[in-house]
């Protein structure tokens, strides 16, 4: 089952597919934006044919240098960019996956993530037509070769998407990325439709964070194992060349040649280059302290579960324990009047992102790593309650989708620090004057009256509560019962079940 709005994210974007993207040598000159333009395709199926015999060699230079053994052949198919684009659009009329995506959209909106008037699922198919410049197929277990890049790009693309090949042949990585290694039970409940109704909220809070670090993981190795590639003829690789990924990282995060995507809002720009960027970082660091097999096999078998781990390779490195996110009984307590909407985890990137776009960069470089977990439920209100200032109409959008008036969402974070909640609380505080159209304190403290209702902000010990557009005697029966659950001392948990300080002690002595 999917949660979340990370998790569907990655599920509904990704679309079955493991793509290389949003990297300056391997995605060309950014094309016309007039994206139904007819192209003349730079490779022809002669040309292919050729490069695909060639590719035998790059895979033994990928399963060499990450040390994943080569068990079977691979498939190898050249597409289009119009091929490509047909695949997004028949993904998204999926009807599951449009719902997933719809969610995902309301809730992003919510955050204030994305504009009101974002449309993401539109968005989503310029930015694959302009983005993917390769892909592995985790359907057909096949690589593809896209057509628009030019000959001398592409045996760099294709070390990275057989990187992901054999990443298949080792830990079957549908069901990896999805559940986890030896998930075969949480793929067979995702198949259960009404698994969803019995579905435990704090498993699926830890499962989104998951998702989000496992594809980090695959992007990270990926991304090394091309620079190496890249650098084969120097004598260098990613560790001894650090100039060159350092310069290979700030273009990424530039966007560079990329106009679909430098039109995105910050956290669709940020969140599409976390698995790339981050995930190179966490690889390399891996390799440096315990060599290839913990930056490879080792990880793949024991991976980190949350952003954090992979933002902070140290934390993952040290077995940092974090308690787990537990939300009280919400459907009891929030009876007939709302129904669970989505609900998932907000973790150290999304805190990132969010203190970046509404405090600015410095705030979010010096709070964000104080995060210690973080979870929300967004609920559709079904009461005919308005809010007290009678603003706000919770009617649909056109396109039938919830207006966030009709969401309510309460929002859960831990932080490091007493220090650190109430300096969190403060800077969402002061986020809603940018994030309603008009904001008026009330007589109480740390309370608000939005176009969108009520919002409350209050902090207990480390913890910082949200709730936004509940009215006001359901905030008051949420906070009680919230931090009544707090108070009740659950067993941290290890991050990857594994604890890798001692595999490379040796090394670091």
């Amino acid at each position: 089952m999917k949660s979340g709005w990370t998790q569907r994210l990655r599920t509904v974007l990704v679309a079955g597919v493991l793509a290389t993207g949003i990297c300056p040598f391997d995605a060309q000159e950014a094309p016309d934006v007039k994206l139904h333009k007819k192209e003349k395709p730079q490779i022809s199926a002669k040309q292919a044919e050729e490069m695909f015999r060639k590719l035998d060699e790059v895979l033994e230079f990928v399963s060499d240098d990450s040390k994943l053994p080569i068990r079977h052949a691979i498939k190898k198919k050249l597409a289009s960019r119009d091929e490509v684009e047909e695949r997004a659009r028949q993904q998204q009329k999926d009807e599951e996956n449009a719902q997933r995506l719809q969610r995902s959209e309301v809730v992003l909106k919510k955050f204030r993530f994305v504009p009101q008037d974002f449309d993401l699922s539109a968005y989503m198919v310029r930015l694959l037509r302009e983005q993917v410049a390769g892909f592995y197929s985790l359907k057909d277990k096949t690589v593809y070769m896209m057509d628009w890049i030019p000959e001398e790009q592409q045996m760099a693309i294709m070390s990275h998407e057989l990187t992901h090949a054999l990443q298949d042949q080792t830990v079957d990585l549908k069901t990896w990325l999805e559940h986890g290694p030896h998930g075969e039970d949480g793929a067979a409940k995702a198949k259960d439709k009404s698994a969803e109704k019995t579905a435990d909220p704090d498993e699926e809070i830890s499962q989104d964070e998951a998702v989000m670090a496992r594809e980090a993981v695959t992007e990270g190795q990926g991304m090394v194992v091309m620079i190496d590639y890249v650098l084969r003829h120097s004598g260098k690789n990613n560790l001894t060349d650090p100039a060159f990924v350092a310069n290979l990282r700030a273009d990424m995060m530039a966007a560079s040649g990329s106009p679909v995507l430098n039109q995105a809002p910050l956290y669709l720009q940020e969140f599409l280059e976390f698995p790339y960027s981050y995930g190179l970082e966490f690889v390399r660091e891996l390799q440096l302290k315990g060599g290839k097999r913990l930056a490879y096999e080792d990880v793949l078998e024991h991976p980190p579960v949350n952003s954090r781990e992979i933002m902070e390779p140290q934390s993952y490195l040290n077995g940092e324990k974090q308690e787990p996110m537990h939300l009280p009984d919400m459907k009891k307590l929030l009876g007939k009047d709302y129904e669970r909407y989505d609900v998932g985890s907000v973790g150290e990137f999304d805190v990132s992102v969010l203190l970046e776009q509404f405090s600015g960069e410095k705030i979010s470089l010096k709070l964000a790593p104080e995060w210690r977990g973080g979870a929300y439920y967004a609920a559709r209100i079904f009461s005919d309650k308005q809010p007290a200032d009678g603003n706000s109409k919770k009617e649909s959008s056109k396109n039938g989708e919830p207006s966030t008036a009709s969401i309510a969402l309460l929002y859960l974070s831990r932080w490091a620090t007493p220090d650190a909640a109430q300096r969190f609380a403060g800077e969402y505080g002061k986020s809603l004057a940018k994030r309603y159209k008009s904001v008026k304190a009330e007589a109480a403290e740390s309370r608000w009256m939005t176009d969108e209702g009520l919002v409350v902000i209050e902090t207990q010990g480390n913890q910082v509560l949200v709730l936004e557009s509940f009215d006001a005697a359901m905030a008051e029966k949420l906070r009680t019962a919230v931090f009544a659950e707090s108070a009740q001392p659950r067993e941290a948990v290890p991050h990857g079940l594994y604890n890798f300080r001692f595999a490379f002690q040796a090394q670091e002595n």
